[in-house]
């Protein structure tokens, strides 16, 4: 069957090297980062369909929930207590910049911790019922392009389509965070996004 839906693909950047450089503290980063995915998820109604040690493949129904969703998860990974030993590598130190908070500036984190990156796609979802768990799989293009969107992304990044940005561009109005960097070209896709 098929229903219409947002698709959200999460990577952590870096994630071989830090893996490979500090192992211990990649293992404990990687539990804190998806427990908190999932808390997030919860809580705008999505639903996750697989998850591959950092990276997770996310539905949810609407463009909007799945773009807060998004930009949530980029502005909360920052306040997390991440391992001391992640926070020393060069991947994931700290980098503050000066915010004006009322009358005053103040140094907020810009990064912390684990870099994410997000791709969101919305359209027309293929699924069918996984043979082995029972639980709803989702595949085909709306799912590839969102992969491919996420691989695109920089960590600390949230990159949409065209359709997904159109369909939550109330709400990122709002945020003021939405800008577009134009139309590229996606591995594997004819028409520009």
């Amino acid at each position: 069957p098929s229903t219409q839906g947002c698709v959200v693909f999460i990577d952590v950047e870096g994630a071989i090297s830090l893996w490979n450089t500090c192992t211990v503290a990649m293992r404990k980063a990687v539990i804190i980062h998806q427990r908190f995915i999932r808390s997030q998820l919860r809580k705008f109604q999505g639903y996750e369909v697989a998850v591959e040690g950092d990276r997770f493949c996310l539905v949810f129904k609407s463009a909007t929930e799945a773009l807060c969703f998004s930009l949530q998860v980029q502005h909360a990974l920052t306040q997390l207590k991440w391992p001391q030993e992640l926070l020393e590598d060069a991947l994931c130190k700290p980098i503050t910049v000066p915010t004006l908070n009322g009358a005053a500036y103040v140094n907020e984190f810009k990064w912390r911790g684990l870099r994410v990156r997000i791709g969101v796609h919305y359209g027309r979802l293929l699924s069918a019922l996984d043979s082995y768990t029972g639980a709803p799989d989702f595949f085909g293009p709306v799912v590839n392009k969102s992969l491919v969107i996420c691989s695109t992304a920089f960590g600390g990044e949230v990159l949409c389509s065209g359709i997904a940005h159109a369909r939550a561009k109330s709400i990122l109005a709002q945020t003021g965070k939405a800008r577009s960097i134009g139309y590229h070209k996606l591995m594997g896709f004819e028409e520009r996004e």
